[in-house]
């Protein structure tokens, strides 16, 4: 196979002299994404052909060149992942397919020789400076030179349009034509003259187009063809062209004007037929079956010509036909044109073809763009860099800055009127002039002045100055090089279209000052407006307005699909200080869009190459970035503010309990589009950036499926009487069915008619089981099995299937905030309506028993007032802060208001729905939706009593086993090796002999807190000074002296103030008094936060050891001294409430100084009271809830009945769980599970593995696969030859089972082929047995291998830990591929050794370990050396003991190097039995190892190292004396 034909010589001029071939082109996101036209290009840009037989990818893609592969000198080599569609698309021949696929979000893609040596990597990325166009736009990745750094995405650019302009390759009525008449066949096979090597006979005649005779329009015919009429009805004509080095054309266009059909052929293939021809080969016999249009030119467009033509001459050849033998006509005129790129089609790739962003002289290559500080305050300077290089030389480097200020923001695209949205929903918008207004260009240098650090690096700096508060700076760079060529970033495709920061002082107090459900003047401080994550957006009042649509006349019809999806506004998004700019936005919502008047629910669309990755609401990042923003108002659409809880609760229920349903978190949106934060005034409360909290919604796209790792599938978001599947497809997935059938076929025919074989083919029962479970428990019920309105609330996820190309559906959850008591409908899906009937009234085993089961067990393992509390308790405390707040921005608000309960209100609902319910009325609004069962009302079971009581009576069934009970019966102290349970035996009202199954469980239980600790009550006893002196800050702090002090008991003050009587009184005629006192605080990592409540008369600052705390009737930013007066009489009869953050306190004693201002020297009364107490974590050992749905430990489905379980040993010590045990009879019904036994984990008995086990060998990062290796497994990598070997050390044999490696490798040592390991053995795991085996020779794995690991080793060193149980640690400790830890080890081909197994068993110190001297690594055997003779012995006569000649090759040999003394010699480096010490002394008296330290180490030959010691002191103050001093180990 060779790929050859030269590319234009211009482009060799930038390549590298000698053969060098380099990855060109990628293309790894193909639009559709079903078209399978992937692929990697390889260019040849040396001088010589290159034989690429057996190089191979490993990384991105795994594929091998096939043998006899060879790439001429400026030719292409393209890897496919299916070459018959590049073939067909494109007309390029490939070789493929490969395995694996191109990440859509970047990643590495290694070319490596038959050898395993890279050839070249390219590691890219979505965003700039990567291509962005290259992102799914239908264009690929291409280089712009193959002699650029094809590692920079500078470097690159998202392909374009073929480059080749339009060219006539064959004229219109052209001379050069041969024909001849159809008398006889042209060849003998009849298509031979169709192809290049036709050599042509006499009876072909040359002559100039138009070819025919009669009238064909107004053709002239010269000469006519003479005799045709009445003899012949065929002809045949030839032409050849030429096709210039690096101009093969993708694409042709015909144009020809014919009387009356023809088939056209390039180089022997057929690639044109009319429409009123056969098919198949045709004779000269044959004739058209109806006249041509020969009165009009007709064109024709020709896909993937590149398959057929090549440079070079190139032969096109045409089989004309008349219609008749009696015809008065015949004729034909042809052009063949090349056609230039299409500037409004989308883009396309070139795969072995010249890249279409080719230049001979490369741009400017900018990147690592960027801005400091990331997010500047105001006024604050921002220095903007950008890394430039070109091989021509840099010439001018420029940043272009707008300015926009708050309150006038610019968007690039102009908002449609809502007139001309609603006509014209689906048209561009118009761009918008004054965002190419207002540029200051400033010039970047790189001499190392001012904010540039370093001269002549490459790295050209700007600084701009400062703004003011809530600006947006946007900027883009310009270079020039020296011959003029310029290049402008970001990039022409990329949407984000420049750069930008957001100058911003943080997220300020918010005063709520006419209105406020805490009472007015209320200030919510900074840190509570920051209690959860902020996202700004920068728009146009006119543009927010016009988009949340409280006027009437801006609001669009529920039925106008387009032009309510269509993003017409734009804004700036900022995000972590980071800028996403030109984000667009919309409303959100079908029924509820314009639902009131109060917040609305927006979407935001990102830009391609620049989505965020939000954080969830641990704030850990989220697995993948969102494209998408959805976000809810947290409105239910009966009209309830819910705060977003109960979606945010049934998603986590839904995702606990095995169904993916978009993540959510809450987050304040702030809305930048006036020119004050938080402007003054009556209404300011109202007319400020904060626009309250909202609820984020992950979208339902590719992204959401990478995220819950579901196999790639259909996925489609189901909308009202939408019912295409194409207009509600939010992914299509490649190989899947492409026209929405999968979809259709469910809404369609999944009917209770169908039989079991078709359900089971269609639909994953399991899989709605788990998701309908949880719509029942929650009352999700806004759904019916129809296909209009009640089409929605839900999404379907194909799963891909082996046996129905349709896929398996799979139903996932959407917009549930109708639940938990308001409600519409009766929740009848289509796969409802199959396994219950369309009344929910005619259940179909074995559907209806496995579905039952679900919901059983979901009661008792979720639906607990326990778990309920454990979901919605977290959650409320996310939200809780800030919820007042929330509350006081739309109370009577102006612009949009509305009144929204407390959140406790809320939640004490849904808790209420969920097990209490109300007897004898009306609760929740459509609670008795009569398409519900009647149980399932509020006039039923669920309302009366509680959706507990309802779901116990949903799954009750007199033919249940008997719930199980279940006791301890294993070794006191519940040790972690000794846990044993007993279950009651099984009863069954069916009868004896009916037991089908039983299963165990075992979870880890959070340790439960949420309580409430006083920690300083009333009447407290303080230290208090009252003479009116000024004690500055020192007496705030808890080492000041305050012996001298008054001591009394709060209330503490003088006069009368409500409320308060006073046993002690202060002095009167003062501005302030201070008080101090202590408070112990214990356990503080438990504590949540802290609450002072105080009352005062008349303002108090409280201080907790030093820091400012409180402040009580003093504004934020007021400075107070001991002469500040109160600025207003303080409400003197209620305590007020101020919670302040637990960072304040430390464990043990706390000082509380308390400063009380009167509002003046004549006052008549002056006082306070103030207590403390502190809220507990609701979880106190940390971290996220722990469900008891999440088992820590499951025994499965056990079919044979066994009272006893030996736990394994899978807990955690001084953890708390749970266990419990179920029974199933033989028709499949699965019982309750049994009440839980709550139980402590002991320590276990493991003294024998302590003493005994050890990591002995760690060979963590092995050779590269050779060629040998690769040749047997061509996928194989190196990570694949990873191994790690144990020791028994001791002397008994060690049971393995109950072992795991739990940090750096994943191993269960139950599926270990061996169970024990006898003294003095050692044992593998390894990654890949068949690699393992392959590496050392061996025919089959030996005794010693006994599995296959999990997770790689980290070529960097990371933590290892071998565990007892889940987590008991037997060896943890932390290898590291630096020295001073064996360099040998790292990649080298060495293993990591533990010396001396038995004494250095802990291997946490890097002199534990050396290097392996034995070949790859020595697995499984010792490579050790020992000693044998009299160590103290001289045998060779020299004065040296035997010992120390044995451990040491070398003399001791000193250097000095700028004033440092080193000491080197040469050792044994497997003499693991000898221990040697450098030492030093002054006087040959004392001698001591602690004056070096270990500097180098050098690995050489036959076992031997040279090694290197740093003496501390200089020359002039270092012990005069050094020996070596070998120690027998």
């Amino acid at each position: 196979m060779k790929f050859g034909s030269a590319i234009l010589c211009a482009l060799l001029a930038l390549a590298p002299v000698g053969g060098q071939v380099v990855i060109n082109e990628i293309h790894y996101n193909s639009e559709p994404n079903t078209s399978a036209e992937e692929f990697v290009e390889l260019f040849n840009a040396g001088p010589d052909e290159v034989d690429v037989s057996g190089w191979f990818f490993q990384q991105g893609i795994n594929f091998t060149i096939p043998p006899n592969t060879k790439i001429a000198s400026g030719a292409f080599l393209v890897i496919s992942e299916d070459p018959a569609t590049l073939l067909t698309n494109f007309g390029v021949t490939a070789v493929g397919p490969y395995s694996g696929a191109l990440s859509g979000d970047g990643e590495t893609v290694e070319l490596r020789s038959a050898d395993g040596q890279t050839v070249d990597e390219v590691n890219y990325g979505v965003g700039f400076p990567w291509p962005v166009g290259a992102s799914g736009s239908g264009s690929s990745m291409e280089l712009i030179n193959p002699g650029l750094d094809n590692d920079l995405g500078a470097a690159w650019r998202s392909s374009r349009q073929s480059g080749l302009s339009e060219a006539t390759i064959i004229a219109e009525s052209a001379d050069g034509w041969r024909w001849r008449k159809g008398e006889t066949e042209a060849s003998n096979p009849i298509k031979d003259w169709t192809g290049e090597d036709f050599v042509e006979d006499g009876t072909w005649t040359t002559q100039t187009m138009p070819i025919g005779y009669g009238k064909v329009g107004s053709q002239v015919f010269t000469p006519a063809i003479s005799g045709m009429q009445g003899q012949f009805t065929s002809v045949f004509f030839r032409r050849n062209f030429t096709v210039a080095a690096g101009e093969v054309p993708q694409k042709l266009l015909l144009r020809y004007l014919l009387d009356d059909g023809m088939v056209v052929f390039l180089n022997g293939t057929e690639v044109f037929r009319s429409s009123n021809l056969a098919g198949g080969d045709l004779t000269i016999s044959d004739r058209a079956n109806s006249s041509g249009d020969e009165n009009n030119w007709i064109e024709e467009e020709l896909i993937g010509t590149a398959a057929y033509l090549h440079e070079g001459e190139n032969t096109l050849a045409i089989h004309g036909f008349n219609n008749s033998s009696g015809s008065s006509d015949f004729g034909l005129n042809f052009e063949l044109i090349r056609p230039g790129p299409d500037l409004e089609a989308p883009p396309i790739p070139s795969p072995g073809a010249q890249n279409t962003v080719y230049s001979v002289t490369a741009p400017p290559a900018i990147r690592q763009v960027d801005h400091s500080p990331k997010q500047p305050m105001a006024g604050e300077t921002t220095v903007i860099t950008a890394k430039v290089t070109d091989p021509d030389g840099v010439g001018s480097v420029n940043v272009e800055v707008q300015t926009v200020a708050p309150g006038v923001y610019v968007p690039a695209f102009l908002a449609k009127t809502t007139t001309v949205l609603r006509s014209q929903p689906n048209a561009p918008r118009d761009p918008n002039p004054a965002y190419e207004q207002n540029w200051v260009s400033y010039e970047m240098k790189d001499d190392g002045f001012d904010q540039d650090e370093i001269a002549g690096d490459g790295v050209y700096t700007a600084a701009i100055s400062g703004e003011s508060n809530r600006t947006l700076v946007r900027y883009r760079i310009t270079v020039t090089d020296l011959l003029g060529a310029e290049q402008r970033v970001p990039y022409a495709d990329d949407p984000k279209l420049n750069f930008a920061y957001f100058q911003y002082d943080g997220i300020p107090e918010y005063v709520a000052g006419t209105r406020s459900v805490l009472g007015v003047p209320h200030t919510y401080s900074a840190e509570t407006m920051s209690s959860v994550p902020s996202y700004h957006i920068l728009t146009t009042a006119a543009n927010f307005d016009q988009a949340v649509a409280y006027s009437g006349g801006d609001q669009i019809p529920r039925n106008e699909y387009d032009a309510r999806s269509a993003y017409n506004w734009n804004c700036s998004f900022v995000y972590e200080g980071k800028v996403y700019d030109h984000v667009q936005y919309r409303l959100r919502q079908r029924n509820a869009r314009y639902s009131n008047s109060g917040k609305r629910s927006l979407k935001f669309r990102f830009n391609r190459g620049d989505y965020p990755t939000f954080r969830d609401r641990e704030g850990n990042k989220y697995p993948e970035p969102w494209k998408y923003l959805a976000t809810h108002k947290m409105r239910g659409s009966r009209g309830n503010i819910t705060w977003g809880m109960e979606q945010a609760t049934n998603h986590l229920m839904w995702n606990l309990t095995g169904t993916p349903a978009p993540y959510t978190h809450w987050f304040q949106l702030r809305v930048v589009r006036g020119a004050e934060e938080a402007p003054a005034g009556a209404n300011g409360q109202y007319l400020g950036d904060y626009y309250g909290m909202l609820l984020a919604l992950e979208e339902y796209d590719k992204r959401f499926l990478d995220a819950h790792g579901l196999e790639k599938g259909n996925l489609y978001k189901l909308i009202s009487g939408r019912t295409d599947g194409l207009s509600v497809q939010r992914y299509q997935a490649a190989g899947a069915v492409d026209d929405g059938t999968d979809f259709t076929t469910i809404i369609n025919q999944l009917r209770p008619a169908r039989d079991n074989a078709w359900l089971d083919e269609h639909v994953n029962f399991d899989s709605w089981n788990h998701y309908h479970a949880v719509v029942d428990m929650i009352r999700h019920y806004d759904v019916q099995p129809n296909t209009a309105e009640h089409l929605k609330n839900r999404a379907y996820y194909f799963e891909p299937s082996v046996t129905n190309p349709l896929g398996r559906l799979n139903v996932l959850p959407w917009d549930s905030d109708t639940s938990w008591g308001p409600n519409w409908n009766g929740g009848i899906d289509f796969p409802m309506q199959v396994v219950f009937g369309s009344r929910n009234n005619n259940p179909r085993e074995p559907y209806s028993i496995d579905y039952l089961n679900v919901v059983r067990e979901m009661r008792d393992l979720i639906w607990t007032e326990e778990q309920i509390d454990l979901m919605i308790d977290p959650l409320a405390a996310i939200v809780g802060p800030q919820a007042s707040a929330d509350r006081d921005r739309w109370i009577a608000g102006v612009g949009g208001s509305q009144t929204s309960p407390a959140l406790e209100t809320v939640t004490n609902d849904m808790k209420k729905f969920a097990f209490d319910g109300l007897e004898g009325g009306l609760i929740w609004t459509g609670g008795n939706d009569e398409s519900m069962t009647p149980a399932s009302r509020d006039s039923g079971i669920s309302g009366q009593q509680g959706r507990d009581a309802y779901l116990d009576d949903l799954v009750s069934d007199p033919l249940l086993p008997a719930k199980p009970t279940i006791s301890y019966s294993g070794a006191a102290g519940f040790p972690q090796d000794g846990l044993a349970f007993t279950s009651s035996g099984f009863s069954d009202p069916q009868g004896a002999g009916t037991f089908g199954a039983m299963e165990w469980r075992v979870s880890e239980l959070n340790q439960i807190g949420g309580g409430e600790r006083e920690l300083m009550p009333g009447g407290r006893t303080w230290s208090f000074l009252d003479d009116g002196s000024d004690q500055g800050t020192a007496w705030k702090e808890l080492g000041f002296d305050d012996a001298g002090w008054n001591i009394g008991a709060a209330p503490l003050g003088f006069g009368g103030v409500t409320g308060l009587i006073f046993d002690a009184t202060t002095e009167r005629n003062i501005i302030t008094a201070y008080f101090r006192t202590t408070v112990n605080v214990s356990d503080l990592d438990s504590l949540e936060s802290f609450t002072f409540k105080i009352l005062t008369d008349d303002a108090a600052v409280i201080w907790v050891n030093g820091e400012e705390a409180v402040r009580d009737s003093f504004t934020s930013n007021q400075e107070i001294n001991y002469d500040t007066p109160a600025a207003v009489n303080a409400n003197e009869t209620e305590y007020t409430e101020y919670v302040v953050d637990a960072s304040l306190f430390v464990e043990g004693e706390n000082l509380i100084a308390v400063e009380v201002h009167n509002r003046s020297t004549s006052s008549g009364d002056m006082g306070f009271e103030v207590t403390l107490s502190a809220t507990e974590k609701l979880i106190l050992d940390g971290g996220p809830p722990r469900f008891e749905w999440d088992a820590d430990w499951e025994s499965g489905e056990l079919t044979s009945f066994a009272a006893q379980l030996d736990l394994p040993s899978v807990t955690r010590v001084d953890r708390p769980y749970r266990a419990r045990v179920r029974h199933q009879d033989n028709t499949g019904r699965w019982s309750n599970w049994s009440d839980p036994l709550e139980f402590t984990v002991g320590t276990p008995t493991i003294q024998p593995w302590l003493d005994g086990l050890v990591v002995s060998k760690i060979m963590y990062h092995p050779l590269h696969p050779t060629v040998a290796e690769l040749a047997a497994m061509p996928d194989l990598e190196e990570g694949d030859f990873e191994w790690i070997e144990i020791m028994n050390v001791g002397a008994v044999p060690l049971a393995l089972d109950e072992l795991r490696f739990t940090k750096g490798a994943e191993f269960d040592f139950v599926t270990a082929s061996k169970n024990t390991i006898a003294p003095g053995e050692r044992l593998l795991i390894v990654a890949n047995i068949d690699a393992f085996n392959l590496r050392h020779g061996l025919a089959v794995t030996t005794d010693h291998v006994i599995g296959e690991f999990s997770k790689a080793l980290s070529n960097d060193g990371e933590r290892l830990k071998l565990s007892f149980g889940a987590g008991t640690a037997i060896r943890d400790f932390e290898y590291n591929d630096a020295f001073p830890w064996a360099t040998p080890a790292d990649g080298l081909g060495s293993s990591l050794v533990l010396i001396s197994p038995g004494r250095l068993a802990s291997g946490t110190e890097a002199s534990h370990w050396r290097a392996s001297v034995a070949d790859q690594g020595g697995p499984g055997a010792d490579d050790a050396l020992l000693f044998v003779g009299d160590p103290d012995g001289d045998d060779n006569g020299n004065g040296l003991a035997n010992f120390l000649e044995y451990a040491v090759l070398s003399d001791l040999e000193i250097s000095v190097v700028d004033s440092v003394i080193f000491l080197s010699f040469d050792r044994k480096v497997n003499a693991d039995d000898a221990v040697i010490e450098v030492q030093g002394s002054s006087s040959m008296a004392e001698w001591s190892s602690g004056a070096v330290t270990l500097e180098s180490e050098v690995y050489g030959p036959n076992q031997g190292s040279r090694v290197t010691y740093r003496v501390a002191d200089p020359v002039a103050e270092a012990m005069g004396f050094f020996r070596l001093r070998v120690i027998e180990r």
